[in-house]
């Protein structure tokens, strides 16, 4: 028995556009999922943005008060984005007519396309100094601490990059932070970091 030429090609033809139905569907549903998590990221780059902003304009604002004082907020971050690790940066990237420019950069560790920024606005030339990732990796991420006196205490750590939501946990703490150095005029460090409440 002959199979006709029409049924073969029908038959092949309906197989292909099976398949390219599925191919469309998955190519639409990771981009939906991307959108998703670039929401989130976007979030919470935000988040921690504003927060930074506003530790280093209680430490510039603070006057002498806040000299040689390290100011803290705690920043309770998710602990992953659906099951999925995410890292946030402080980052500087230049831009041309612009200068450079420091953001907050939330990303997937598994799918470095997927993040989101926010910028932080301050100036490169100003009198403030933010731990940038590639700053904190050859000079200090994590061998030096700002000690934090009354209030809450304790001890932060300085990184340029942290993993998100990883450090709440056993009396450590994702915060901003910031801390004003007596000169003419002072110097503002800020960043992110791990705060330890009990000293270590």
């Amino acid at each position: 028995m002959e199979v006709p030429l029409q049924h073969v090609v029908g038959t092949i033809a309906l197989i292909a556009l099976v398949a390219a139905a599925g191919i469309s569907y998955q190519v639409f549903a990771s981009y939906i999922e991307a959108n998703v998590y670039k929401t989130q990221l976007g979030q919470i780059a935000e988040s921690i943005a504003s927060n930074l902003i506003e530790v280093i304009s209680l430490a510039d604002f603070g006057g002498t008060v806040t000299t040689n004082q390290t100011l803290i907020r705690t920043i309770n971050l998710p602990t992953s984005l659906n099951e999925r690790a995410y890292l946030v940066r402080v980052v500087n990237i230049s831009e041309v007519g612009t200068g450079e420019k420091y953001y907050v950069q939330a990303e997937l560790v598994t799918r470095k396309d997927i993040y989101a920024r926010a910028l932080i606005p301050v100036s490169s030339n100003s009198n403030i100094i933010l731990y940038t990732e590639g700053f904190a990796d050859y000079n200090i991420n994590g061998t030096v601490t700002f000690l934090v006196r009354g209030g809450k205490g304790g001890l932060v750590r300085p990184f340029g990059s942290l993993y998100g939501g990883s450090s709440n946990f056993q009396d450590s703490y994702f915060v901003v932070w910031s801390w004003k150095y007596q000169t003419d005029p002072p110097i503002i460090y800020a960043g992110i970091g791990i705060w330890s409440s009990g000293g270590g």
